[in-house]
């Protein structure tokens, strides 16, 4: 693979940050935007709004794009945790609160919501350029993130580029899908977890 360059996302890039939104979440988003659809609206229009909201959580402006000669190849969404995290919403949906739990554990930890690389494209060290590049904007708390127990690809790519295990939760599973059973809380040797 060429060497390629990692960059800022901007609204163009709203269609390939969902593509790689959907495939790090293995079903996840889908499952849970079907539940809260609107009648009548588009499942991939509605998904596609909330990446283009500037102001949401699956926001581009949280990205960023790795790419080899103009071509998107990965994307890595970050998210900072407040130092003094509010209290978990009561309202949150139960699939997402273990979730919240334990990014709420690394209070100023930078985390790495999602994070995927084309098919092509993985093996390379896209995936482990774009961790780089979250480590290099690292919060107070390190850099932390939360994988599937069943994503072992994933989880030897994180212990590779030097993440720890800090906590589990059950996985909550409305109906979703999966194999796994417990989310993993990693971070950085540096991210204090409470």
């Amino acid at each position: 693979m060429s060497s390629f360059n990692i960059r800022k996302a901007t609204a163009n890039d709203a269609t390939f940050v969902l593509e790689m939104s959907e495939a790090a979440g293995h079903g996840f988003l889908t499952h849970y935007f079907k539940q809260v659809l609107p009648k009548g609206q588009d499942l991939r229009e509605f998904m596609l709004s909330r990446v283009e909201n500037t102001q949401g959580k699956m926001s581009y402006t949280k990205c960023l794009i790795a790419e080899v000669d103009g071509a998107c190849v990965g994307m890595i969404n970050l998210d900072l945790i407040a130092e003094n995290p509010e209290p978990i919403d009561p309202d949150l949906p139960p699939m997402f609160r273990p979730l919240a739990e334990l990014e709420a554990s690394v209070p100023g930890a930078l985390i790495i919501e999602f994070l995927a690389t084309r098919p092509d494209a993985r093996g390379k060290g896209v995936g482990a350029a774009l961790i780089d590049s979250a480590k290099s904007q690292a919060g107070s708390g390190g850099v932390a993130l939360v994988v599937s127990d069943n994503n072992m690809t994933a989880r030897g790519l994180y212990e590779k580029a030097g993440f720890l295990e800090a906590g589990r939760r059950p996985i909550v599973t409305q109906g979703w899908e999966t194999t796994g059973s417990e989310w993993i809380l990693m971070k950085t040797p540096n991210a204090v977890t409470s």
